[in-house]
């Protein structure tokens, strides 16, 4: 089966993706192109160097698809801002719009979602490490469990639970500057309620 590896702004995301390929599991990796075409290109010859495939954010979606039909994986982040229109789940006790189109291809492709995390481990001198990751997996969410009607929002509202309890471990490592509550749920407005004709 296909599978979706899914992590979040948290501790070292790319040290996950390098250790990934460097150990023989390339996958394809989503990202959006970066401002700086000369960073851009940095980041993507040490994603290439380890066999991993580079897949637009923007306009993407036949490349994963392509990529999964194969049996192949995809990595991605799952905790960016969806916009008004994404999908409003609970993060860290407040509603966030989040792409729901993680949980629609996991279940089209019928691929588990493995959602991962890497913090850095405490500098520890004595020993001469200066720097060490824990990797880890928060949960496996396999599309099969999910059959009913909405499925989509539990699959997303279960990834999301699994980020957060990760981030939890550590909080000091998240990216917290990413703005990651920045569209806010639309207020149903009540129609006012007009008198009965006699």
């Amino acid at each position: 089966r296909p599978l979706i590896l899914l992590s979040g702004h948290f501790g070292n995301w790319e040290i996950a993706n390098t250790t990934f390929g460097l150990f023989g599991y390339p996958a394809g990796v989503v990202a959006r192109d970066l401002d700086n075409p000369y960073i851009h290109r940095w980041f993507e010859k040490f994603r290439e160097f380890t066999g991993h495939q580079l897949i637009s954010k923007k306009g993407g979606g036949t490349d994963m698809t392509d990529l999964m039909e194969q049996g192949g994986t995809v990595a991605l982040l799952g905790d960016q801002d969806a916009g008004k229109r994404g999908l409003f789940v609970p993060f860290f006790g407040k509603e966030a719009s989040t792409f729901k189109s993680i949980a629609l291809l996991s279940i089209q492709m019928d691929a588990p979602i493995l959602v991962g995390y890497t913090s850095r481990l405490p500098d520890n001198f004595m020993d001469r490490r200066w720097t060490g990751f824990e990797m880890g997996c928060a949960d496996i969410i396999d599309p099969r469990r999910y059959t009913d009607a909405d499925a989509i929002r539990r699959i997303t509202e279960d990834y999301t639970l699994a980020l957060e309890r990760a981030i939890r471990r550590a909080p000091e490592q998240y990216f917290w500057v990413h703005r990651r509550w920045k569209s806010e749920p639309r207020k149903r407005t009540k129609k006012p309620e007009t008198a009965e004709k006699p």
